[in-house]
């Protein structure tokens, strides 16, 4: 698929680290700096704004946008993905805080990060879209079941845990950011 919807719900990390998403990912495991696109977020305390980059290892940093935020407050982030354009939403605004047309984007594996710190997902959703139609297969996840939809996909010396409803990410200060990938589903 090389459109998508993406729904994550995380608290932001204060900026000696970062945590977020990557999409389009040619193989499930290994490094994040391989391929793929990731939204990275942390928070700056001098600005007291969340600091949001869309982030790819070959281009670098194709979008990027420093929005409010309360430190510690889960807020729901949406990307939106058709072709080489990438849309994304903060809370429930209708208006993109990143919108930006990539040089390549061709699907791939979906993977949850976190880079030197630990933060939390309180829910996260995905499905692939191909005009004009939808995949009929959406996949959502609560974190209220057995964490088997999620497999430690980093070559990093980080961990998750899923409990209580939340997947917690821990990464470490290594070379490889944690990243925990969505179990047997490419988008």
């Amino acid at each position: 698929y090389t459109s998508l919807e993406l729904s994550a719900t995380m608290t932001i990390p204060l900026n000696e680290g970062w945590a977020g998403f990557g999409v389009g990912r040619s193989v499930w495991s290994g490094s994040v700096w391989a391929d793929g696109y990731y939204l990275l977020t942390m928070y700056n305390a001098v600005s007291e704004k969340a600091e949001l980059r869309l982030y790819n290892p070959t281009y670098g940093y194709v979008g990027q946008a420093d929005v409010d935020y309360v430190l510690g407050t889960p807020v729901t982030f949406r990307m939106e993905v058709t072709g080489r354009d990438f849309a994304i939403y903060m809370g429930d605004s209708t208006t993109p805080v990143i919108r930006t047309t990539v040089p390549v984007y061709e699907g791939g594996f979906v993977t949850l990060c976190n880079y030197a710190t630990e933060n939390v997902f309180d829910s996260f959703s995905v499905k692939g879209i191909e005009d004009p139609l939808a995949w009929d297969e959406p996949f959502a996840d609560d974190f209220t079941q057995n964490p088997g939809n999620w497999i430690n996909a980093s070559e990093g010396l980080g961990s998750f845990t899923v409990a209580d409803g939340k997947l917690t990410v821990t990464g470490t200060i290594d070379s490889n950011p944690q990243q925990v990938a969505l179990k047997n589903r490419a988008y």
